[in-house]
C-alpha cells in the first residue's frame, strides 16, 4: 500500500503530548501519528462509544490535547466543599467549648 504525505500544525501541548505517546510506545513520531489516526477513524465507527461520537459545544475548550467541557475548573467544587466542612467543624468545637462541654 503506498503511503501519502499528510501535514498539519499542532499546538504545543499537542506535539508534546504526541511525542510522550511516541517515547512510552518506542516508536517513531510519525508512526505514533498513523496509529493515532487510525484508532481515531476506527472509533469514530462505533456509535455505542459515547466519548467519541459527542458534539462539542463553542463553550467548550480544547486544551493539553484533550476538550473540557465548560463550566468549573477542576477542583472548585471539591475545594469548596471542603472549605464549607472545615468551617462547620470550627464553629461546632467553638460552640462547644463556649458551653463549656470541653
Amino acid at each position: 500500500m503506498a503511503r501519502e504525505l499528510v501535514q498539519t500544525r499542532a499546538d504545543a501541548d499537542t506535539v508534546e503530548a504526541l511525542e510522550e505517546f511516541a517515547e512510552e510506545k518506542e516508536i517513531t513520531r510519525s508512526e505514533a501519528i498513523r496509529r493515532l489516526l487510525r484508532s481515531g477513524l476506527e472509533a469514530q465507527d462505533e456509535p455505542d462509544d459515547d466519548r467519541f461520537s459527542k458534539r462539542y459545544d463553542d463553550d467548550d475548550r480544547y486544551e493539553g490535547g484533550r476538550i473540557e467541557r465548560a463550566g468549573y475548573p477542576r477542583g472548585v467544587i471539591p475545594a469548596i466543599l471542603v472549605l464549607v466542612l472545615v468551617s462547620t467543624i470550627i464553629l461546632v468545637v467553638d460552640l462547644i467549648v463556649s458551653l463549656g462541654v470541653i
